[in-house]
C-alpha cells in the first residue's frame, strides 16, 4: 500500500511541486534500488572470502575484482580437478572486458573465447544463495561446481559456430561445502568488446530474487510511462497538427522506450528468447542515432529563435552517418565507435543546455522544467559511459535519468496546455458574453426595422384609402360629363386611365392583405382574355405613340381563363 501511495503522490500537488516531488520519488527508488548491495568484499586472485559476511545485514554483494582468466581455452570442472597444473592464468578485473589486457606482452584480441573462474569461500550449507549474472559478451556457459547451470547463446571457438544472446538469468544455488567453484566460457566473435562486462550479483535467494523484481518493475514502470506519454502526445498531435513539438515529443518517448526494452534487464528477450541478436543490438544503438535528431527537431519547435539552424542540420547529418553504419554493418564494426557516439550524446546535451541557457535570458516559457531535465539526463550518460568503459562501478542510471528527463517535458508540455485550456475558456466565456450581446443587438435592430416597415406600410396604407376617395369622386362626375356630353375616345382613354389607377389602389390593399393572410385569390370565375388584353393596348397606345414604340395588335377572339381578374389584370400591367 504505501508503494501504491508514493507511485501516485507526485499527481497530486501542483505542477511544479509535482516535478520536485518526483525527483525526490525517483532518487528514493534509486536509493531502493541499490540498498543492500555490499561493496566492501572483493574478488582477489580468484577467490572471494565470505566468511564474515552477514547475508541478512549485506543482503547483496557483487562479485567484483580480480578472477582467474585463461585465454584461448573453453575449460569445464574436470580440466581443474584433473589437469589444473596444466593451465596457466591470468588475473583480470571483473566487470570488465579482455581487451584491455596483454599475455606475453600481446594484447588479446576482442575477437575470441576464454574461461572465467572465482572461488567462493566460507558459506553456509544451511541456506539457499542465488547468482544474478548480467550482459557477458556475447556467449557464455555458467558451471557452478560440477553442475552446468547457465547458458546464453551458444559458446564455440569459431564465428561461424558462435551464437550471441543477450538474456540476465537467476541461478539458485544449494552449496554442498562450505565453498563454490564458478566457472564462466566466455566466447565473442560479434561485438568490439569481450567479457564479463557488468558485475555478478551474489546473496540469499530471497533478497536476489525481490531485487530482481524491483529491477524488473521498475523497467516496465519506466517503459508503460514513456509509452503512455508517446501516444498520449501523439494523439494531441492528431488533433492539433500545427504545433509540431507535440510530434516531436511523443515520437522521443517511443524511440526511448525502445531502449528500455533492450538494455537493462533485456525485457524483450525475456518475451523472445529466440530474438535475432545483431536486431537486439541495432534496436539498442538506433535509440542513439534516431533519438537526438527527433529531440533537437523538439527543441527547435519549442525555441525556434534561440536553435540554430547550422546546429540542427549538423546533428542532423551525423546521425545520418551514424545510422547508416549501424544499419549496413555487423555489431562487431559499428560497436567500436561507442564512445564516439557517447561523446556526440553528452555534446548535444550541453548543446541543448547551451540553447536553454538563451532561452532562459529571454525568459521563454518551461524553460527551467527543460534545464533540469537535462542536467539529470547529462548527469547519468556522463555516469553510464564511465561505468561502460569500466571506469567507475555504479551501475546503469540512464533509465533514472531519462525517466525524470521526459517527466520534465511532459510536465511542462502538460503545464502549457492547461494554460492555454483556461486561456480559450476565458475566451470562450467571452465570446459567448459578446454573442448574447450581438443577438440581443440583433433582435432589437430587428424589432425596429419591423416596426418602420409596419409604420411604412400602414403610411402607404393610408394614402391609398386616402387617394381612392378623391378617384371615386373624379370617376363619378367624369361619367356625368360623358353623359351630358358626347362621348369621345379622348375621355374613353381619361376614364379607363382613372379605372385603372382605382385598380391598382384596390390591388396595393389586396397584397397587403395576401401579405398578412387576409386575403386570397378568387380563380373560380370566367374571363376572356382577348377582351382584356385589347382594353390593355388601348390604354396604354397613347404612352408608346409618345416614346415612339408602335403597337401591333394581333389578338384571337373569344379566348377564354378561368382565373382571378385582378391577378391577371396586374400581370398584364407589369
Amino acid at each position: 500500500m504505501k508503494k501504491i501511495i508514493l507511485l501516485i503522490c507526485p499527481f497530486l500537488f501542483s505542477t511544479k511541486k509535482r516535478l520536485y516531488l518526483s525527483v525526490v520519488f525517483l532518487l528514493m527508488i534509486i536509493s531502493c534500488s541499490l540498498h543492500g548491495i555490499n561493496y566492501s568484499f572483493y574478488v582477489d586472485n580468484g577467490e572471494m572470502d565470505l566468511s564474515n559476511w552477514n547475508p541478512e545485514k549485506n543482503k547483496i554483494i557483487k562479485l567484483d575484482g580480480l578472477w582467474e582468466f585463461y585465454w584461448n581455452e573453453l575449460l569445464t570442472p574436470d580440466d581443474y580437478k584433473f589437469q589444473k597444473s596444466k593451465y596457466r592464468p591470468i588475473f583480470i578485473k571483473v566487470p570488465g572486458v579482455w581487451n584491455n589486457y596483454k599475455i606475453d606482452n600481446s594484447k588479446i584480441p576482442s575477437m575470441g573465447y576464454g574461461t572465467y573462474r572465482v572461488v567462493l569461500k566460507g558459506l553456509d550449507t544451511s541456506k539457499i544463495y542465488a547468482l544474478k549474472t548480467n550482459t557477458v559478451s556475447t556467449a557464455y556457459k555458467l558451471w557452478i561446481d560440477d553442475q552446468l547451470l547457465s547458458t546464453n547463446g551458444f559458446v564455440a571457438k569459431t564465428s561461424k559456430d558462435a551464437i550471441p544472446q543477450y538474456l540476465p538469468d537467476t541461478i539458485l544455488i544449494k552449496p554442498q561445502g562450505d565453498q563454490i567453484n564458478l566457472i564462466v566460457q566466455v566466447s565473442n566473435f560479434h561485438y568490439s568488446k569481450g567479457g564479463i562486462w557488468f558485475s555478478f550479483e551474489f546473496g540469499l535467494a530471497k533478497y536476489i530474487l525481490d531485487n530482481q523484481s524491483i529491477k524488473i518493475g521498475f523497467d516496465f514502470f519506466i517503459l508503460g510511462g514513456l509509452l503512455i506519454m508517446g501516444m498520449y502526445h501523439l494523439g494531441l498531435f492528431l488533433f492539433r497538427r500545427k504545433d509540431k513539438t507535440l510530434l516531436f515529443f511523443g515520437l522521443f518517448c517511443i524511440i526511448i522506450s525502445t531502449r528500455i526494452l533492450v538494455t537493462g534487464e533485456y525485457l524483450i528477450t525475456k518475451a523472445m528468447a529466440n530474438l535475432n541478436w545483431e536486431l537486439l543490438v541495432k534496436m539498442e544503438f538506433s535509440s542513439i542515432f534516431l533519438g537526438v535528431p527527433v529531440y533537437l527537431l523538439f527543441i527547435y519547435h519549442l525555441y525556434p529563435n534561440e536553435t540554430s539552424k547550422f546546429i540542427l542540420y549538423f546533428y542532423l547529418i551525423v546521425s545520418i552517418i551514424i545510422g547508416c553504419l549501424v544499419v549496413f554493418t555487423p555489431a562487431r564494426i559499428y560497436s567500436a565507435y561507442t564512445i564516439v557516439m557517447q561523446i556526440n550524446v553528452i555534446f548535444f546535451c550541453f548543446t541543448v543546455i547551451y540553447i536553454c541557457i538563451f532561452a532562459l535570458v529571454k525568459k521563454k516559457e518551461g524553460i527551467i522544467y527543460i534545464i533540469i531535465g537535462h542536467i539529470f539526463l547529462l548527469l547519468t550518460i556522463i555516469n553510464d559511459s564511465l561505468f561502460v568503459n569500466n571506469i567507475i562501478n555504479t551501475g546503469y542510471l540512464i533509465p533514472f535519468g531519462l525517466f525524470i528527463f521526459i517527466f520534465a517535458q511532459s510536465t511542462f508540455l502538460s503545464a502549457r496546455f492547461s494554460r492555454l485550456f483556461i486561456k480559450i475558456e476565458n475566451l470562450s466565456s467571452e465570446l459567448k458574453e459578446y454573442s448574447n450581446e450581438l443577438e440581443q443587438k440583433v433582435k432589437d435592430r430587428t424589432k425596429q426595422l419591423e416596426e418602420t416597415n409596419t409604420q411604412k406600410t400602414n403610411f402607404f396604407i393610408n394614402l391609398a384609402h386616402e387617394t381612392k376617395t378623391p378617384l371615386t369622386l373624379i370617376n363619378n362626375y367624369l361619367i356625368k360629363f360623358i353623359n351630358k356630353t358626347k362621348k369621345t375616345e379622348e375621355l374613353e382613354i381619361i376614364k379607363r386611365n382613372i379605372d385603372k389607377l382605382h385598380k391598382d389602389m384596390i390591388n396595393f390593399l389586396d397584397t397587403e392583405k395576401l401579405e398578412r393572410g387576409q386575403i386570397f385569390y378568387n380563380h373560380n370565375k370566367i374571363y376572356s382574355l382577348s377582351d382584356i388584353i385589347k382594353e390593355k393596348v388601348i390604354l396604354f397606345r397613347e404612352i408608346s405613340l409618345k416614346k415612339n414604340i408602335s403597337i401591333d395588335e394581333k389578338i384571337e377572339n373569344n379566348i377564354f381563363i378561368k382565373a382571378d381578374i385582378y391577378a391577371i389584370d396586374r400581370i398584364i400591367n407589369n
